[in-house]
């Protein structure tokens, strides 16, 4: 599994390494853009990081780089000295010996090199070491307060966002409310403004020719006989211009398939009396002699067959 390095530079390189993740100063060192590469170096995603985000992480990474220096710068340091002392001890061993054990310092020398070398390599790890765990306990602590930042920001912006949907959604649901009320009323105008016209309309159509229909005489009745579609009655008030009537009004049943005219009613009929069985019983005849109510009104003479003379 290839190793994952991260690597602060000003620029990223023209031939990027593999697997390596840049962190690249930008602002004048204030802000980090981050570049991933694959594995054969070609840089697959970069990314602009917050500018608060990015002071975090470039104090981060100079609290370590500057633990890890002074750690080293000491051990360096420690190196250095007891190095200068052992070569002290050793000139003056070999000043005191150098008859007697010549072949023995080299072997000596060669051991205590050996030695100090070891010392100063372990001293170097230790102090490596040491700086990796100061470094990785800084930026757990700023891990964690970048942490608590960005749990605060996150809040505060669903809050934030949380309070603007509440604002724009009862704004929306105003503006909507409004609509529909206006296209309510809208419509219930032009409904009604449809149904009054169209209930005009269908009464102006309306053919009323089945009905009995009106004219003042003779003349209007003809007139108005020509503009039926369907077969009418038509009372006329004035009906002295037909033959048939004397004075008075008629009423006529116009027959349209056959433009025909039928008179079956007259003002003059009506004035007609007829005698009922009350009047008839009023006459008797009383020795040859016509009597009404008891009182003689005319003598009648029968002859033998019953005839009068």
């Amino acid at each position: 599994m290839p190793v994952l390095k991260i690597k602060r530079v000003a620029v990223v390189p023209a031939e990027a390494e593999a697997n390596t993740t840049y962190l690249i100063a930008v602002a004048g060192g204030n802000d980090l853009q981050v570049a991933v590469t694959n594995g054969d170096g070609t840089a697959v995603k970069k990314s602009l990081l917050r500018t608060d985000i990015a002071g975090m992480i470039n104090a981060a990474i100079a609290l370590s780089e500057t633990g890890s220096s002074a750690d080293l710068v000491a051990a360096e340091a420690a190196a250095k000295a007891y190095t200068d002392a052992r070569e002290v001890v050793i000139g003056e061993s070999l000043d005191s010996a150098i008859v007697a054990e010549g072949v023995a310092r080299d072997a000596g020398d060669a051991a205590t090199l050996v030695a100090a070398k070891a010392y100063a390599d372990q001293v170097e790890l230790d102090a490596i070491a040491a700086a990796g765990v100061a470094a990785s306990a800084a930026l757990a602590t700023r891990s964690d307060a970048t942490l608590a930042d960005a749990k605060a920001y996150t809040d505060t912006k669903v809050g934030t966002e949380a309070t603007n949907r509440a604002a724009g959604d009862a704004a929306a649901l105003a503006s909507s409310k409004t609509y529909t009320d206006n296209a309510i009323t809208a419509e219930a105008t032009r409904s009604n403004a449809y149904a009054d016209n169209a209930v005009a309309t269908g009464i102006a159509a309306l053919d009323l020719s089945a009905t009995v229909q009106y004219a003042d005489n003779i003349a209007g009745r003809d007139v108005i006989a020509a503009d039926l579609t369907k077969s009418s009655l038509i009372f006329v008030v004035d009906a002295s211009g037909d033959a048939t009537v004397t004075v008075g009004s008629a009423l006529y049943f116009y027959d349209v398939p056959n433009a025909t005219f039928a008179k079956v009613a007259e003002y003059e009929s009506l004035d007609l009396i007829i005698p009922n069985k009350t009047i008839l019983e009023g006459f008797s005849v009383v020795q040859s002699r016509l009597h009404f109510d008891g009182v003689m009104i005319a003598t009648v003479d029968f002859d033998a067959a019953g005839s009068t003379w």
